[in-house]
């Protein structure tokens, strides 16, 4: 049976932040871990990803998050206080904030994003879709 990915979506996951340091310096090439994911109602599957590079919070990837506010689709003249409200929270957020790419192992190589928010103890998944261009997919900082 063929499982469809859902494109962006909450994962579980269990972030090793020895190895995402040390993957981040260069000593490490790749990582191996698990993160369950909901892919219908009430049903979940463990999925393998290797990582293969990282940003973490103290290297300051402030300007993503902030990027990402501002195409939140709150119109500045309708609501100026909602947008001060969501910048604020967006940029709490992005203080402990790791974000991590990779591939699913496997024969079908799945690009993501994840970005685990320690904060709050969530992480968000998104998949690269095959018509996007990787330089437009990853952030600038992770392309080699």
């Amino acid at each position: 049976m063929n499982i469809i990915l859902p494109t962006t979506t909450f994962v579980e996951f269990q972030l090793n932040k020895e190895c995402c340091h040390l993957l981040s310096k260069g000593v490490m090439t790749e990582i191996k871990m698990t993160a369950i994911m909901e892919v219908e109602p009430n049903r979940k599957i463990k999925i393998n990803l290797v990582i293969t590079d990282v940003i973490s919070p103290d290297s300051k990837q402030e300007a993503h998050i902030s990027h990402d506010i501002n195409s939140t689709g709150v119109e500045k003249e309708i609501s100026t206080g909602l947008a001060r409200v969501n910048s604020f929270f967006h940029s709490y957020l992005g203080k402990s904030c790791w974000i991590l790419t990779g591939y699913l192992e496997g024969a079908d190589k799945v690009e993501f994003i994840l970005a685990y928010y320690e904060s709050v103890k969530l992480t968000v998944w998104t998949k690269k879709l095959p018509l996007e261009k990787q330089e437009n997919f990853f952030p600038k900082e992770m392309m080699n």
